[in-house]
């Protein structure tokens, strides 16, 4: 597994404040990144290897997550998301800046996210926006599964 080095570009950038995006450290992370999401969206048929390359691409995860390829960031690296997670096909995650993804929340196809989104809910667009809360059901069934 690459290490994503989080020298003082990195730290500027998280943190909002102009940084230097042609800095050396920020560009092997975003070619690491690259590489990851490459391989993870021409694996689509192989789940155990889709599960290891999200553990590897992604800053956390709980432990059902399930994505739909295509699938595209920037670092990967600042992407959190919860347990029982999804995200259909086409979604683009913007992360520059932490994006955190919270429990049972579902992205809609084609969605480009670059905020946080909220647990228990369906999300989608561009820019990605919550829609709706989950019902009762929808809950009960993702936690059954």
């Amino acid at each position: 597994m690459e290490k994503v080095v989080r020298g003082a570009e990195w730290q500027k950038m998280v943190a909002g404040e102009p940084y230097d995006a042609g800095d050396p450290e920020l560009k092997a992370a975003r070619e690491r990144c690259r590489r990851l999401y490459h391989t993870f969206n021409t694996c689509w048929q192989e789940k155990p290897a889709r599960d290891a390359l999200l553990h590897e691409l992604l800053g956390g995860r709980g432990h059902e997550c399930a994505i739909n390829p295509p699938f595209f960031c920037d670092y990967g690296a600042n992407i959190f998301v919860g347990e029982n997670f999804y995200a259909n096909v086409n979604c683009t995650i913007l992360d520059v800046c932490e994006v955190h993804i919270g429990d049972n929340s579902v992205i809609g196809a084609g969605s480009v996210v670059t905020k946080d989104v909220p647990a228990n809910v369906v999300a989608a667009g561009n820019p990605c926006r919550v829609l709706r809360a989950m019902t009762a059901e929808e809950l009960e069934g993702v936690i059954q599964r």
